[in-house]
């Protein structure tokens, strides 16, 4: 059955070539200093055959800052195709997204945005419209990016990489986990000096904000960012360690009510990254006729539990859903790619009987992992690769996927 997990990926009837994972090493680190107006960078995401979205965050004090957005052709910015005026608010944590359309698919653009105040500029950032008939398509794909475990050397050399289409983050973007909250962390955040910032777990909207600004602080985050667009789903470390919908294992009573810390997440997630604010999140991109992404929600729009060894033998339970699920056949049934990329948080594979400790995955829910599996089975015709988080699941790794028709 051609279905395959990145991580176990073998050459058969197809050309997949350009495979490589890295993971985080200990070295220099750039040392250029970020905008003091735009600290945290530029970055782009959700790119289309006619736009995609761009961001970026002031540093102000004020109720709204004002800025002017332009997209250019080149660097210099000699010919400015659009430009507009949008604002910070210190209401949605002086961050703004701004949804950019009516472009040339399969181009290259660059963007920045402006201080009209000061007439400051934040640095350039390049992005790209999806192309129509694409002769090739390369991907680099990232999870659980653990900022105290290590530097993100990994983003820095995604960055240097030429001809990426996207940036596929398939979650864990940031850790909720307070400072050294295991003997590696400790021991990794002395060693780089990487210690979490706010240093206890976090619960609320502040923390959360506080968090994602010390990741996008990072020089090699931010280069990945100004480079290519970035296509994003969520994990449960953005909430809470195993979240699901009503809860997670890492959240107790004392932490306060699950609902305020999960809306507190979920807005600090859509403040900090490039996506279009809308839930359910699973949704898809179609790349010509040669691939279609179609990213899922496994962790927070439909997972009814926590599943334990004692739950599996209880009634049925959910992972994704009925109406996800039904979305995603849909849109597979309906595709016209060669490839059709599933992009999930939790590992899809059989785990090996004598070591069944991991609950948290696809394996734990047997009637819509069956479901997919008869789906997959009965659709021979398509060419199915699987985006998954792997065993290696406290590294950042990077798949360089090159396709060709």
């Amino acid at each position: 059955m051609p279905f395959f997990n990145f991580a176990l990926l073998k050459i058969m009837h197809v050309t997949i070539i350009s495979i490589l994972f890295l993971v985080i090493n200990i070295s220099c680190q750039d040392t250029a200093r970020p905008s003091t107006i735009f600290p945290s960078g530029v970055a782009s995401g959700d790119p289309s055959y006619e736009g995609f979205i761009i961001w970026t965050q002031v540093h102000s004090e004020a109720d709204s800052t004002e800025l002017t957005w332009q997209i250019g052709i080149d660097t210099l910015f000699s010919k400015i195709i659009d430009e507009g005026i949008t604002y910070a608010l210190k209401a949605n944590n002086q961050t703004v997204k701004v949804v950019i359309d009516n472009l040339t698919e399969g181009t290259t653009y660059y963007y920045r945005f402006v201080h009209n105040k000061t007439n400051q500029f934040s640095r350039v950032g390049r992005t790209a419209t999806i192309p129509k008939n694409p002769n090739k398509i390369m991907l680099g794909v990232v999870t659980c990016a653990e900022y105290e475990s290590g530097y993100f050397n990994v983003y820095k050399a995604l960055a240097e990489m030429e001809n990426l289409s996207a940036v596929v983050h398939l979650g864990d973007y940031i850790y909720e986990t307070a400072t050294s909250h295991s003997p590696f962390n400790e021991y990794a955040a002395k060693l780089t000096n990487r210690h979490y910032q706010p240093s206890h777990e976090l619960t609320t909207l502040s923390d959360y904000r506080e968090r994602y600004q010390q990741y996008r602080g990072d020089p090699d985050l931010q280069l990945l960012h100004a480079r290519y667009p970035m296509i994003n789903i969520w994990d449960d470390h953005e909430f809470a360690n195993n979240a699901w919908v009503n809860g997670a294992k890492g959240h107790d009573s004392p932490e306060g009510q699950w609902t305020s810390r999960k809306e507190a997440a979920v807005r600090a997630f859509f403040e900090w990254i490039p996506i279009a604010e809308q839930q359910p999140i699973y949704r898809s991109f179609e790349f010509g006729n040669l691939l279609k992404l179609v990213m899922l929600d496994a962790r927070l729009c439909c997972r009814d539990t926590i599943i334990t060894f004692e739950r599996q033998l209880l009634k049925p339970h959910t992972i994704v859903g009925s109406d996800q699920l039904n979305w995603l056949t849909n849109e597979i049934s309906n595709s016209e790619s060669r490839w059709n990329i599933i992009g999930n948080q939790i590992m899809f594979g059989s785990q090996n009987p004598n070591l069944k400790t991991n609950f948290d995955r696809w394996e734990s829910f047997p009637e819509e992992r069956g479901e997919l599996l008869k789906f997959i089975a009965n659709h021979q015709d398509k060419i199915f690769l699987s985006l998954l988080e792997t065993p290696m699941r406290h590294l950042i790794l990077q798949l360089f996927q090159k396709m060709e028709p």
